[in-house]
């Protein structure tokens, strides 16, 4: 019977310690991780999230934006010359091809006119006139030296040579201007037209045997690619975040390997209405030549901003369409504080309302509140 009876207390005993394991498993079960009072979360003493929640101050930073455009080589207008006809004719030979590389004063292209033979006639005409006029001088000074005729008649012959000479002066002065010599002998000498610059050709529109009357219309374009530019595409939203002397990092499509880096010269003050662009060109020096006109290239613009307020990016927990921000108002109470967002850079994300400098907020498993 005494062994009956001590089998009968263990079992009794064993069952009351397994309720009481029970009892406290639930008690720990039935411990809230957070609880919720007025639109706040206060997470108790004892909860697991106090472990996992990490928590920072707002900070204002100043960040280095990166925009991208597509890009093209150009060469720089101010370095390049427009090779327009000085006279109405006919294109008899072409010296220049594109992409030839020319010296000031050499000549590119020969051609005919009738205008080149009336300022021809025109110049021996003033010099006939001039000669005349010369002698006719001579000869009314010496008969009013003898007392033959008055002093007006010299005046009169002296403003006849005056007016010749003039005339000489203007004839010479336009052949100069269409570049012919004045002085050559060769009445049947074509005009040749001489490149103003040293550079290359990076545009050709006539050809041999064509005849051209528009004056203002460039036969061949020369530039100086000496330093070039790189005119980026840069699209109207990003307009007022490039500013003149903003770095920028070129990458060329001929050389991938390759990173190039210059500053913003320009900014155009023109918009595209069919692209919504406007152009930003950079300078860069192409002393080699290695840079051509018409090259593709991808420019990437760092700007670096004014101080702003910026979150690590796994602050924000996505609640609807909003994002959220946790904020504690007090050790371990947090309020959901909705946010507007500007751009991402990196790991982190600029915030463009909704937070201010030293606020402490939820940077990491917010999620789980």
């Amino acid at each position: 019977m005494k062994s009956n009876d001590m089998k009968t207390v263990i079992l009794v005993l064993f069952f009351l310690f397994l309720s009481c394991n029970q009892d406290d498993h639930k008690k720990k079960n039935d411990d809230p991780v957070y609880v919720i009072r007025d639109k706040q979360i206060v997470v108790p003493e004892k909860s697991p999230l106090r472990e996992r929640l990490v928590i920072q101050e707002v900070l204002m930073k100043s960040v280095q934006t990166e925009i991208k455009s597509p890009a093209t080589v150009e060469a720089i207008p101010a370095y390049t010359a427009a090779v327009t006809p000085p006279v109405s004719g006919r294109i008899t030979k072409l010296y220049a091809r594109f992409g030839d590389a020319v010296k000031k004063g050499d000549i590119l292209y020969e051609m005919d006119s009738p205008d080149i033979i009336g300022a021809r006639t025109e110049l021996m005409r003033a010099r006939t006139v001039l000669t005349q006029t010369e002698r006719n001088l001579a000869r009314q000074t010496d008969l009013h030296s003898h007392g033959i005729i008055g002093k007006k008649e010299v005046e009169q012959a002296e403003t006849e040579r005056n007016a010749a000479l003039s005339d000489l002066e203007r004839a010479t002065n336009r052949l100069r201007a269409l570049g012919v010599d004045p002085d050559s002998t060769k009445t049947e000498e074509p005009l040749r037209v001489r490149s103003p610059i040293s550079g290359r050709v990076i545009e050709v529109n006539v050809a041999a045997g064509e005849y051209r009357s528009d004056l203002n219309e460039a036969l061949l374009r020369v530039a100086n690619l000496s330093s070039i530019w790189v005119s980026a595409n840069v699209q109207e939203k990003d307009i007022g975040v490039i500013m003149k002397g903003d770095l920028a990092s070129i990458d060329f499509a001929a050389y991938p390997d390759k990173k190039i880096e210059g500053r913003v010269e320009s900014v155009s003050d023109l918009l595209d209405p069919d692209t919504r662009t406007t152009e930003v060109h950079i300078t860069l020096p192409n002393p080699e030549g290695k840079f051509k006109p018409g090259m593709f290239a991808t420019v990437v613009f760092l700007h670096k901003t004014q101080p702003q307020i910026v979150v690590p990016t796994t602050a924000l927990v996505m609640r609807g369409q909003n994002s959220v921000v946790y904020v504690e108002r007090e050790p371990y109470v947090f309020e959901p504080v909705v946010v507007e967002t500007k751009e991402r850079i990196g790991e982190d994300t600029v915030i463009k309302s909704g937070l201010e400098k030293g606020m402490r907020i939820v940077v990491r498993e917010g999620v789980l509140l």
